[in-house]
């Protein structure tokens, strides 16, 4: 989510802004592990093929100015 808003003095001009990253705080996985890991019972183990190696990053603000002039 992003709110900004532009400030004019004279012939200068501000964005001021800010950005909300991850508002609702989801968290689903970026990236995958994608090696098959088996044993001789050939049952897959919890860290092998297709388990979550990264998630989203988490929430997260960054403030925005900028002046034109």
């Amino acid at each position: 989510m992003r709110i900004a808003k532009v400030v004019r003095y004279g012939r200068a001009r501000a964005n001021v802004g800010v950005d909300l990253n991850n508002l609702l705080n989801t968290n689903y996985a970026t990236g995958f592990a994608t090696t098959y890991i088996y044993n001789t019972d050939n049952r897959p183990r919890p860290s092998g093929w297709g388990t979550p190696a990264s998630i989203y990053n988490p929430r997260f603000v960054r403030l925005n100015f900028t002046v034109n002039f």
